[in-house]
Parts: structure tokens; sequence; C-alpha cells
């Protein structure tokens, strides 16, 4: 049990990772031993005392670090027990339903709690193995708990119904009016100048303000060579804030730049700030540039690997130069079923809708250009823009913004409604 054998501090960070940022609950980790008494039966699956036992101890762990009382230890045990069914019934149903975690995701998952944990990979797999906690123990229960998450999902979210009244109801509320306000990125440079300072000296730290300026805008926006010409001055960037969370004295200025602009000088009692919004994002201005695209797709398959499927698509491409037709070609030859009977046609599409090697060719190839044969994931592509416009998208983000939030406030509620169903249809029996 991992968290039984490693001492601290790297025992506290385990827990921490494990247990309390929800990316497992509190394991069992021992096989299931001959010489056990089983403590329940759930269905055609038993749990074992030893696995209650191993429980009981990470949970009084969990519960001493949170300075919380213990429980009489019957009702501990009880409570651990019925956890344990409940995990149970839910393992059931996944494999019921086919659930799967991939090599890859559940790869991932233990190289994040790795790194919550503060360690690497490998300092991660040193540490349970010097503990004496075997890691394919350790993994096997992550990839457990993270079908217990997946099957919670499928189950509870399709259960969950937003009217649109509900979604009206809550972007006119002032808590939907917060959610829905502008974020921004920002950044800026600051320098500074006492507010008791001399009017020669305000008026000659104003003079360099206005050269930062100059020299950040003349140096293609690139705040990186700004503030290494400028190092000696406070700089600094905000990720995604809204303006409840941004210096006051740039609520002004934010509200009438747009996207890449600088503004004036900012004169405050520190200083002067040069500022530059670098995105924006909700509100009633959510813009989206979209492409109106379509393309021919060559896979490699089980009789042509990559470099022939690249030759097929390079014919198609000399085809189409000297005056074939491309939604003619795209009909016949392309390997994207989806698209082919609409002669390739994706229609208007945003670049975070595609994957990056289609998205980077679509936005550098011109309005009727056609690109030369490129590669991504799923093949080799040619592709023709066909128009660009911009669409304002706010009236969506807003309302799946809305949805969103209003799914994560019924999970919970719903989550246990069909936890109890889930026990009621199920036969258990508990022998401690």
């Amino acid at each position: 049990m991992i968290t039984k054998f490693i001492s601290s501090p790297v025992k506290k960070r385990l827990i921490a990772s494990f247990l309390f940022c929800g990316l497992i609950s509190a394991p069992a980790w021992s096989a299931k031993q001959a010489l056990d008494r089983v403590a329940a039966q759930i269905n055609d699956d038993i749990i074992m005392e030893s696995e209650v036992a191993e429980r009981i101890e990470v949970v009084k762990l969990q519960i001493l670090d949170s300075g919380r009382p213990l429980p009489p230890e019957h009702v501990l045990t009880q409570q651990v027990i019925e956890q344990l069914v409940v995990e149970e019934l839910q393992i059931q149903l996944a494999q019921r339903a086919g659930i799967r975690i991939s090599d890859q995701e559940l790869n991932q998952s233990v190289s994040n709690i790795a790194q919550k944990s503060g360690m690497t990979l490998e300092q991660f797999k040193a540490a349970l193995e010097e503990e004496g906690t075997n890691y394919s123990s350790a993994r096997a229960q992550i990839k457990r708990e993270m079908i217990i998450s997946r099957v919670r999902q499928n189950q509870v979210n399709r259960r969950i119904k937003i009217t649109d009244q509900e979604v009206k109801a809550f972007l006119a509320s002032d808590e939907g009016k917060e959610k829905i306000s502008p974020e921004y990125q920002i950044a800026h440079i600051t320098v500074p100048v006492s507010s008791r300072a001399a009017p020669e000296v305000v008026a000659e730290k104003r003079k360099e303000a206005l050269k930062v300026l100059a020299y950040w805008k003349k140096e293609g926006n690139d705040f990186k060579k700004a503030t290494k010409q400028f190092s000696q001055y406070q700089a600094g960037k905000t990720d995604w804030a809204k303006i409840q969370n941004i210096p006051s004295l740039f609520d002004e200025p934010l509200s009438n730049m747009k996207k890449g602009e600088f503004s004036e000088l900012i004169k405050s009692d520190i200083g002067f700030h040069v500022l530059k919004l670098i995105d924006k994002r909700g509100g009633d201005n959510f813009i989206i540039h979209k492409t109106h695209v379509r393309h021919i797709l060559i896979k490699p398959n089980i009789i042509r690997d990559s470099n022939q499927a690249y030759m097929v698509a390079e014919d198609i491409y000399k085809q189409i130069l000297d005056g074939a037709d491309f939604a003619d070609l795209a009909r016949s030859k392309t390997d994207d079923t989806g698209s082919a009977v609409n002669g390739g046609d994706l229609g208007w599409m945003s670049g975070e809708e595609l994957v990056p090697s289609f998205a980077r060719t679509m936005n550098n190839t011109e309005i009727d250009e056609i690109s030369k044969p490129f590669e991504s994931q799923f093949g080799w592509h040619i592709l023709q823009v066909l128009g660009r416009k911009d669409e304002n998208m706010a009236s969506q983000y807003q309302k799946a913004i809305a949805k969103n939030y209003l799914r994560k406030r019924k999970f919970q509620d719903e989550l246990q409604n069909w936890l109890q169903e889930l026990k009621d249809d199920a036969y258990t029996e508990i022998k401690l």
C-alpha cells in the first residue's frame, strides 16, 4: 500500500497527489489473499477483509492530516466497506460497457501524478520501489480509478438535462454575468518613478517609457526582446484574467483596446506603464477566424506505406495544377469518406477544430491557392482555401459556459442518485 510504506516528506507529497488532488481515491493495493475472510459480496465478485483493513489505514491518514477527529472504529469500517462496494459496482458496469483505458492515457496520468508529487517519473518509480510498493500494482490502481471516473462521466452526464430557460436565467444572474465577463491576456513594462519625484525627473522617466514603447513596437511586438533590452524595469504577463483580477488603473484603457494594440502611457503612483493587450475573449465580442476549406486525403494502408501515399498525393496535386477539377478528384480519390460526397468540402472551420499541421497549412494558404501535399497523423492532404471570415460566436460561447457550469453544479446531486440506483439494482451482502 503506497501511503503505508512511503516515509515523510515523500509520503506527504504522494498522499497529497493521490488523495487530495482527486486523481484517485484511497487505494487498496494488496492482492486478495487466499486466507482472507470475505468482507462483502457484490453480485458475482467479492471484497476481502484485507482490502478493507488497508483502505481503513489510508482513510485514517487522510482524516488525521485534515485535522478532523477519527470516527469510532465500527463506523469507519462500515463507511469503508460502503465505499469499496460502490467502487466495485462501477467497475462491473465499466466492464459490461466495454470501457477501456489505453496505455498512452495511463502513462500520461502516472506522469501527471509524479509531477504533482514534485518528482520525475523515474524518481516516482524509485520512491515506490524503495518503500516496498510494486510499481505495476500502483499503475493498476490508477487505471482502476480512471475507469471509475470515466464510467461516472458517461453515465451521469447523460442523465443531466439543462433547459434553455435555465441557461437564460443563469446568464441573467450576477453569478452568470461574472462567469461570462471578458478575460484578458496582457503584457506590461513599468518604468518606476516616485510619486514625490521632482517634475523634471517625472518628465525624464516619461521619455524613457516612450522609448520602451517605441522599441517594443519596432521589434515586431516581441515582448522578450523588449524586456531583455530594458531588463532594469519590471515586466510581466498575465494569463487569462477577468477585469476584477487586473489592476484597476488598466480598466479603462483595456475597454477601448483591440487585440494586439498598445495603450497610451499609463501613469500611476509607482511610475509609467506600457501596456499591450495580447488577446481578449468572452463578453459580447468573441471573434472566431473561420476558413472555408476543402481537401483530398490519401492514407497509408496495408498495400502502401507513407512514401507511396505521398506519391499518390503528389500525382493528384499535379493533376489539379494541370487543370483537373478539385471536387471531381476528391469524390473519386480521397480517403475521407465523410467529405468525399461534397467534393472534399469541409465547410467553415476554425484552426482550433483541426490537427496542428492541417491548421497551420490552412492558415498559411491564400484564398483559391492549392497547397502542396502535407502530412498529418491521418495521412497526406492537399487543401484549397475557398474563403475566410470572422464570426462573432459570443452568444454560443456564453451558452456553452452556462451549460458547463450548470452541468458541474448538478453533477454531484445526480451522481448520488445514480450511485443509489446502482446499489439498489445490485445483489450486495456485507459479511463483516
